[in-house]
């Protein structure tokens, strides 16, 4: 398994429902809302790098409201 934590920023008073949506996506363990202002953090988790590309190119990045990403991803092999 591969995880990932991704910051995403969202248009203005929109991170509650993008979140709501991004709990939906399967391979999203969680979502929350973060102090700063359009910020949500992201714990995705998958079988391999690619998995987490799709999960995040044809599904996170499709979500309304989302203006942009940035993924961490976490080698937790050691």
């Amino acid at each position: 398994m591969v995880t990932a934590r991704v910051k995403v920023s969202t248009v203005l008073r929109n991170d509650y429902s993008s979140v709501a949506e991004l709990k939906k996506i399967e391979g999203v363990e969680s979502a929350s809302v973060d102090y700063g202002f359009g910020s949500i953090l992201v714990k995705l988790q998958g079988k391999d790098v690619k998995a987490l590309d799709n999960i995040l190119f044809s599904q996170i990045r499709k979500v309304r409201g989302i203006r942009s990403t940035s993924p961490l991803i976490i080698d937790e092999t050691f």
